[in-house]
């Protein structure tokens, strides 16, 4: 009796011991996110900001990613947590909302939603869905852009603001 309930507390802690030790192992063994710390020149057309290229410039942390763009005298700066939970977001004209970002595997993803006031008076929310990637050579940034709004119809949101996606070189200055 006291011999075989003795086992069962043994085997239990054994349980524990391996799941919890599982949990360490693979916790370790995730790949962490790439640190994109650095400046970066558009190397794609930018038509859909102002035809001018943009620079970004790139602070990161274990915790945070401080974004800013840079175009036609025009700065634009962003701070999102890295763990999905809500950070400030500016539009070029200063509008603020709100955005995440967090990492699917080797893929920034941030997420941002603004509500911005139309000529009409009218509220009109934007979400906007952006792919970041950086090459293994860290030399080249992707970034891919969707925009849809919850107030307008996905055809004349795709008509105004098509996918796309904008490709940035490193800085020579950037290590």
């Amino acid at each position: 009796g006291v011999s075989l309930l003795r086992q069962l507390r043994c085997s239990r802690h054994l349980k524990v011991f391996v799941l919890v030790a599982s949990c360490a192992a693979v916790t370790a063994g995730a790949q962490s996110p790439l640190d994109m710390s650095g400046s970066y020149i558009e190397n794609s057309s930018g038509k859909h900001v102002s035809g001018n290229k943009t620079t970004i410039l790139i602070s990161q942390t274990d915790n945070q990613i401080e974004i800013r763009r840079q175009w036609n005298g025009t700065v634009q700066i962003s701070t999102f947590p890295l763990d999905g939970s809500p950070g400030v977001y500016r539009t070029a004209s200063g509008v603020q909302g709100q955005g995440s970002a967090h990492w699917k595997g080797s893929t920034l993803s941030i997420e941002t939603l603004v509500a911005a006031p139309s000529q009409g008076g009218k509220t009109i929310r934007f979400h906007t869905k952006e792919q970041w990637q950086l090459s293994k050579d860290k030399q080249t940034l992707k970034i891919h852009v969707e925009t849809d709004s919850p107030d307008m119809p996905v055809e004349i949101t795709n008509a105004a603001i098509a996918p796309y996606t904008d490709v940035y070189q490193r800085s020579p200055s950037t290590p």
